[in-house]
């Protein structure tokens, strides 16, 4: 409960980045909900994202997320990953995929140069959905492309095999 008798979801939330036994980085914060005036009612879904920098290593990432009013014990999740960004090669990130976006200099969490992205939060695309937005990043483009145009592809294929489906295949221009 909050003031007013409405109501707010709160979730104490911890992230570590390992690389070995060594800690990188690490952040641990609250995350609030909306409030609300009736939970018997549809509560709102929690969106939170957060971006951290870490040199090229083998690491593992530590997620705990604790209710602070429940009894109940800790949600902990590690997932392992390997960043190796070479500096004298051209590199994509991984794709983040997203719900909408629109050209924005707003300085908060959701943009990205220039942008704000609202992800696409859900693995699962229905029917009614007929675009698949995504947002990705090329690092060293500049220094080893200059300012050249660059051809971009990108295509949809199925998990089981490597051929693309042609009616999801695109090209396009883009500076480097």
């Amino acid at each position: 409960p909050v003031e007013d008798g409405h109501y707010q979801g709160q979730l104490e939330i911890q992230i570590v980045f390992k690389d070995g036994e060594n800690i990188v980085n690490y952040d641990k914060y609250e995350l609030l909900s909306p409030v609300v005036k009736d939970t018997a009612k549809s509560f709102p879904n929690l969106l939170d994202i957060q971006r951290y920098s870490l040199p090229s290593g083998n690491y593992s990432l530590e997620l705990t997320m604790k209710d602070p009013n429940s009894e109940e014990e800790p949600v902990l999740s590690t997932v392992y990953f390997d960043i190796d960004f070479s500096e004298s090669q051209v590199h994509f990130s991984g794709i983040e995929l997203i719900h909408s976006y629109k050209k924005s200099n707003e300085d908060n969490i959701l943009n990205k140069n220039g942008y704000k992205l609202t992800p696409f939060v859900f693995d699962y695309y229905s029917d009614i959905i007929t675009e698949l937005t995504f947002y990705a990043e090329l690092y060293n483009g500049q220094q080893l492309l200059g300012g050249d145009q660059v051809l971009l592809y990108y295509y949809v294929r199925p998990l089981e095999v490597t051929k693309k489906l042609d009616q999801f295949f695109f090209m396009k221009k883009v500076e480097s």
